[in-house]
C-alpha cells in the first residue's frame, strides 16, 4: 500500500509537527530496518531496561531458598547446600531462571522429561515458541513440537508445562503476559534509541521532518 512519505532532510529549515507524527514516522522507519517485526524477543534483546528488568526478576526467582522432600516428607536436598540428590537436575538454578524469563516474556514455558522404565533421567528446556498444545473439548491431549521443519508429537507425560493464569482462557497458554504490558513503552524507548543512533550517524546535524501527501514521482 502507498504510504504518505515522511522523511528526514538535512538543512536549517524547521517544520512544526506533532509528537504523534514523529512517533509514526519512527515506527515506520524502524519497521523497515527490522523487517517489520518488533517481537517480544527483539525488544528483549535491544531495550536495555526491559532486558535488565526481566533478568532481575528471573535471577531473584532462581535464587529463592527451597527444599526437596521425599515421599515421607523428609528433606533430601535444598538450596543451602544443593547436591542434586534427585540426579536429574544438575543445573536447577539455570532452569528456574529460564522458566521465569519465559513466563515473563511469553506467559508459558516447557520442559522435556526423559525417562527410562522406572525413573526420570532428565529435564531439558524446550523453546516455548516451538511447542503447540493440542486441546480439544475433552481437554489437553498432548503437544506438537515443530523441529527442523517437521511436527513431532509429544504426550502430556513427556512435557512439563507452565502456563500463567489468564481469566480469558479456560485451558491453555495465556493470551497476555507481564512483558506485554511494557511493550508500548519498550517500543518508544527503542524508537528513541534508533533516532539518536541515526542522528549521530548523520554527524549530529539538526534534521527537518518533511511531510508530503501522496507518493512523489521518482
Amino acid at each position: 500500500m502507498p504510504k504518505t512519505l515522511r522523511g528526514l532532510l538535512i538543512g536549517s529549515a524547521i517544520k512544526s509537527i506533532s509528537i504523534g507524527e514523529l512517533d509514526e514516522f519512527m515506527d515506520w522507519k524502524l519497521d523497515q530496518q527490522l523487517g517489520g517485526a518488533k517481537t517480544v524477543a527483539e525488544l528483549h534483546r535491544r531495550v536495555a531496561w526491559l532486558f535488565r528488568g526481566v533478568a532481575l526478576i528471573s535471577h531473584a526467582v532462581a535464587s529463592l531458598p527451597f527444599v526437596i522432600l521425599d515421599e515421607d516428607d523428609a528433606e533430601i536436598d535444598g538450596s543451602a547446600d544443593y547436591q542434586n540428590a534427585l540426579g536429574f537436575l544438575p543445573n536447577l538454578e539455570q532452569l528456574l531462571d529460564l522458566i521465569a524469563t519465559s513466563l515473563l516474556l511469553l506467559g508459558r514455558a516447557y520442559l522435556l522429561m526423559t525417562r527410562n522404565r522406572t525413573s526420570i533421567k532428565g529435564l531439558r528446556w524446550l523453546h516455548p515458541e516451538s511447542i503447540k498444545p493440542e486441546i480439544t473439548e475433552v481437554g489437553l491431549q498432548g503437544f506438537t513440537r515443530r523441529l527442523n521443519g517437521r511436527d513431532v508429537p509429544l504426550t502430556t507425560e513427556q512435557v512439563v508445562y507452565f502456563w500463567l493464569p489468564d481469566p480469558f482462557v479456560e485451558l491453555g497458554p495465556p493470551t497476555i503476559c507481564p512483558a506485554q504490558a511494557a511493550l508500548s513503552a519498550a517500543n518508544v524507548i527503542l524508537n528513541l534509541d534508533e533516532f539518536a543512533a541515526l542522528f549521530f550517524e548523520r554527524g549530529a546535524i539538526k534534521p527537518t521532518v518533511l511531510s508530503v501527501e501522496g507518493v512523489p514521482p521518482s
